[in-house]
């Protein structure tokens, strides 16, 4: 799973797995999960963060067993920083 900084996790998290839920139309594998749809839909209407972190997990964890696609390319970035630079910080 790749780390994304937490303003940009939720709304990632919810675009990319919402395809996959059964009644999407995007869903072009056609996964089905019950679980997976129930994970989802409780965390879009979760009000506290750890707990909604923890549906989202959940449901990840889900795909992750249950392999519906396979992701074939991972994003690499690579930075370069003087050592003169003060405070950067790679996200």
């Amino acid at each position: 799973m790749v780390a994304i900084n937490y303003p940009l996790t939720a709304m990632f998290r919810r675009l990319a797995l919402l395809i996959l839920t059964s009644r999407d139309a995007y869903n072009h594998p056609r996964y089905a999960n019950v679980r997976f749809d129930d994970a989802l839909a409780q965390a879009l209407t979760e009000p506290d963060e750890e707990k909604r972190k923890q549906l989202y997990a959940e449901a990840e964890l889900l795909l992750a067993r249950d392999m519906p696609v396979i992701p074939i390319f991972r994003y690499a970035v690579s930075r370069l920083v003087h050592p003169r630079v003060g405070g950067y910080r790679f996200h």
